[in-house]
């Protein structure tokens, strides 16, 4: 009996890791989220297919219908903040069961859809918050497995979007043909249920760093309670009056979703070229079934087209993974190339109607797709560092959401206007290229400011020095700042807040 006590208490010990394993059990979490990736994103990366159909059975305009194909994609990204702060109250593979199981019931619901409105509840809104609630937890779970790997690792995974639109795509398009739009809903339904079934894959990983971190949060929560209790209560004796909850508030609302990362310069930038590159990277998803329908091509060709995307996703996604992690390239660089050729290539699209030319341009956007998607992940982690990737990730995605609503509804109801794609492909073309740039040259400055410390620091330990002892005080103090801010921006590809707790770990080793 005393032998039994002790195994279960053993086996409730809960065993912290020094750093992410970078292996083991890590790469069948790979799996999961390839899983969740592949139902996650796959089915709303090939609702093109349902675009089509909807508009025609309803006879609708194409900028109503463009409210229900672009709501699954941006709900699911707007919930990204909410599903990251449940996931740290009540762990990520929990969240992403739900994730699943609302998503699963919510699509055969919409089966019985009796208008339109009836579709954009069901389908894009509660569909999209089921989505959302799997997809943060499961990605961010790789930045808790993987640290010098996590390019590879989340290249692998999101193998799963790239895959998923390959086979979703022509499979809707079969499963409408063989049971109807209502049939293919209930099928496509009970699909997305593997995503609880991925989710209990997503073992917990427990970290010494997160123990450090919550205490160091402990302290300071309790330093500001203490010093806002004496003001509130400073307050009420002078002024008769109770304290205000704005504050505790405030304090709650940035614990949970990590408000105080938009004091981080690098962080901000990210979210605002996220923003311009997230309005025009759907509308060639969304739109191109029925541009392609319009222009003379078949049903056929035109789901193909959408196929060819998400397979080019695939070898986007690992290809990347592969080049940084091995070949050591720069992952601004590779980024922020990849959504400029992206808004480029969505230009382009408009002043070609031949199949084998739209086929072409396509598979070159599904691998730029596939590279800002899979590299996404691993930019945030390194602004905000493992223990706030869960919560930097989750805004990241909001703001992708806001903008991914906007494109994809403005080119439907600019369709409406003109009966052709041309300028809704052209703005937002040139929104993405804006995204683009502004990462590209974010990179460039960061990395020509490192340049420039890095020749200052070589100065102070020239020879006209023998010894440190001999600097004042004041030039030692903006000697070790420098070389903080060098190791920090080069450690982290120039996307780094040198302010942050992460750089003055690295300065302690120094």
């Amino acid at each position: 009996m005393e032998i039994a006590k002790k195994t279960m208490k053993t086996s409730k010990q809960r065993v912290m890791l020094d750093k992410p394993p970078d292996g083991g059990w890590g790469w069948v979490a790979v799996v999961a989220v390839f899983i969740v990736l592949f139902i996650g994103r796959g089915i709303p990366n090939a609702v093109g297919v349902y675009f089509a159909v909807l508009t025609d059975y309803y006879q609708e305009g194409a900028g109503s219908i463009s409210w229900i194909t672009s709501s699954l994609s941006a709900v699911s990204l707007c919930t990204g903040p909410f599903s990251a702060a449940l996931s740290k109250r009540y762990a990520h593979r929990n969240v992403v069961f739900v994730g699943g199981l609302i998503a699963g019931i919510s699509m055969v619901i919409t089966s019985f859809a009796t208008g339109v409105t009836y579709i954009f509840i069901t389908f894009g809104i509660l569909t999209g918050i089921g989505f959302g609630l799997a997809r943060a937890p499961a990605v961010s779970m790789l930045g808790r497995y993987f640290e010098k790997r996590h390019a590879t690792a989340n290249g692998m995974a999101f193998v799963g979007t790239g895959c998923g639109s390959f086979v979703f795509a022509p499979f809707t398009r079969a499963l409408i043909n063989t049971y109807g739009w209502r049939g293919s809903f209930i099928i496509i339904g009970a699909i997305c249920l593997n995503i609880c079934v991925a989710a209990t894959l997503l073992r917990p990983v427990y970290l010494k760093g997160d123990r450090e971190e919550n205490d160091k949060k402990y302290l300071q929560r309790s330093e500001k309670n203490s010093t806002s209790d004496r003001r509130s209560t400073s307050d009420e004796l002078l002024n008769h009056k109770p304290a205000s909850r704005c504050s505790k508030i405030a304090r709650t609302m940035n614990e949970h979703f990590e408000l105080s990362l938009f004091k981080n310069v690098h962080f901000s930038l990210i979210m605002i070229s996220s923003f311009f590159f997230g309005f025009g990277t759907n509308i060639p998803l969304i739109h191109t079934v029925k541009r392609a329908l319009d222009i003379g091509m078949t049903e056929n060709e035109a789901s193909l087209l959408v196929s060819i995307l998400g397979f080019c996703m695939m070898i986007g996604g690992f290809g990347q993974g592969l080049l940084v992690d091995l070949v050591h390239m720069t992952k601004g660089k590779v980024f922020g190339s990849a959504i400029t050729l992206y808004g480029v290539f969505t230009i382009i699209i408009v002043f070609t109607e031949s199949f084998f030319i739209n086929a072409i341009i396509m598979g070159l956007l599904g691998v730029f797709r596939g590279t800002i998607a899979s590299l996404y992940g691993p930019i945030v982690r390194e602004i905000t560092g493992r223990n706030r990737f869960t919560g930097g990730y989750g805004l990241s995605l909001l703001f992708l959401g806001i903008a991914q609503m906007g494109g994809p509804v403005m080119a439907g109801y600019v369709y409406d206007i003109t009966s052709n794609y041309d300028v809704s492909f052209y703005v937002g073309g040139i929104s993405t290229i804006i995204g683009g740039l502004m990462v590209l040259g974010h990179t460039f400055f960061t990395r020509c400011r490192s340049s420039t410390e890095k020749g200052e620091q070589s100065a102070y330990d020239g020879d006209d020095i023998a010894d440190s002892s001999e600097l004042p005080d004041k030039i030692k103090s903006t000697n070790r700042v420098s070389n903080a801010d060098t190791v920090c921006i080069e450690d982290m590809d120039a996307f780094s807040e040198c302010q942050s707790a992460m750089c003055f770990e690295k300065e302690t080793s120094i």
